[in-house]
């Protein structure tokens, strides 16, 4: 066999080697994941799940508007003050071939009373400073500069959503930058930019949420 070939067997077979590597680290890292989250759910007293087609929320929340190949993983079903609620890992793709890239967040949704308007709440960058001088869609509220500077809101019915977002909820997001929010019909959900919350900060994270989601209860 001459040189050039064992070379691209030699390519070749490191390529098998690092990729072989690179998988058994994710899974290693998947299944420690899955096992604190499965750990704090039976502590407390709540259901978990490794892994469901679709979460009760999702419809409602529109998780599956942007990206494809979605999936719903560690989810952990139970009731925090008397509020049901859901928490878990959205894993989705955006783009294709080369370009193609995974989005990874914890979501925290809880049930509230009443029924939500359709919205999304994220924090605000340059990009739709300039989009709002523009004319795109950003619901303010010249009552709560701090909360208008910091957040894009956007909604199906602005008139109701303006109603949702009473001036405790307005004063929960001014005091906690950060926060991207979704609701609709009896849910609301949180998560934070678009990561996976660590298992330590887990139950933090849902306590926080479900503070926030108080406040969108007539």
């Amino acid at each position: 066999m001459d040189p050039a070939t064992l070379s691209t067997f030699g390519v070749f077979g490191a390529a098998i080697v690092l990729a072989a590597a690179a998988y058994a680290v994710c899974s290693h890292v998947a299944r420690k994941r899955r096992e604190a989250v499965a750990k704090l759910a039976a502590e407390r007293g709540f259901d978990f799940a490794s892994e469901v087609h679709s979460v009760e929320c999702g419809y409602d929340l529109r998780l599956t508007d942007v990206g494809h190949s979605h999936q719903y993983l560690n989810l952990v079903r139970g009731h925090v003050e008397e509020m049901p609620f859901l928490l878990f890992d959205h894993t989705y793709h955006v783009g294709s071939g080369k370009s193609e890239s995974t989005v990874y967040r914890t979501v925290a949704a809880f049930q509230v009373v009443g029924t939500l308007s359709p919205f999304e709440l994220r924090p605000e960058n340059l990009l739709d400073k300039v989009g709002s001088w523009l004319g795109m869609q950003d619901a303010d509220f010249p009552e709560n500069p701090d909360f208008s500077g910091a957040y894009l809101l956007r909604a199906s019915d602005e008139k109701k959503t303006r109603l949702d977002f009473n001036r405790n909820v307005l004063a929960f997001f001014s005091g906690h930058h950060g926060w991207n929010c979704r609701g609709g019909g009896p849910w609301v959900g949180f998560y934070k930019a678009e990561k996976k919350m660590p298992p330590e900060r887990l139950w933090e994270f849902l306590e926080e949420a479900r503070f926030g989601s108080t406040f969108f209860c007539p």
